[in-house]
C-alpha cells in the first residue's frame, strides 16, 4: 500500500465529465489497501466520483502545496455510505487527528441542518 495513508494532508483530485480535474486538500486515513476521505454528500467529489472514479492522489500541506519529490499516484474511488465504514472511518480520523477531528464534528453538527457526510474509499 502507498504511503499516502500516513501523510497529513492529501491532494485528492477528481476529475469533470470534460475530463478537468478539481483537486482538493483532503484528511486521509488507510483501511486495510485502501484509503478513507470523508466529505459532504452533496460535493463536487461526491458527484464528479460518481460519474467516473479515477482520481490522483499527492501528498501536500493544508492548502494544497505539493510536497517536494511527491509524485501523484493515480487511483479509483467509491462513494461508501455503508454504517460499518462511517463508524470505522470516524474512529481513525479521530486516532490520527485528534481534537481537530473532534472541533470538526462538533462544528458541524451545531448547525440548523447538520451536513450527511459520505466516506470514499479510494483503491490504488
Amino acid at each position: 500500500m502507498s504511503s499516502l495513508g500516513a501523510a497529513r494532508y492529501v491532494l485528492l483530485e477528481t476529475f469533470r465529465r470534460s475530463g478537468v480535474g478539481v483537486a482538493t486538500p483532503v484528511w486521509v486515513v488507510a483501511s486495510g489497501s485502501d484509503l478513507l476521505v470523508t466529505t459532504r454528500a452533496e460535493s463536487g467529489k461526491v458527484k464528479r466520483i460518481r460519474y467516473s472514479g479515477r482520481v490522483t492522489l499527492v501528498e501536500c500541506d493544508i492548502r494544497g502545496v505539493v510536497a517536494d519529490g511527491a509524485v501523484p499516484i493515480e487511483g479509483t474511488a467509491v462513494v461508501d455510505t455503508s454504517a460499518a465504514t462511517r463508524a470505522e472511518l470516524d474512529a481513525l480520523m479521530e486516532e490520527k487527528y485528534g481534537e481537530r477531528f473532534r472541533e470538526m464534528r462538533a462544528a458541524a453538527s451545531a448547525r440548523p441542518v447538520a451536513p450527511v457526510s459520505v466516506a470514499l474509499r479510494i483503491s490504488i
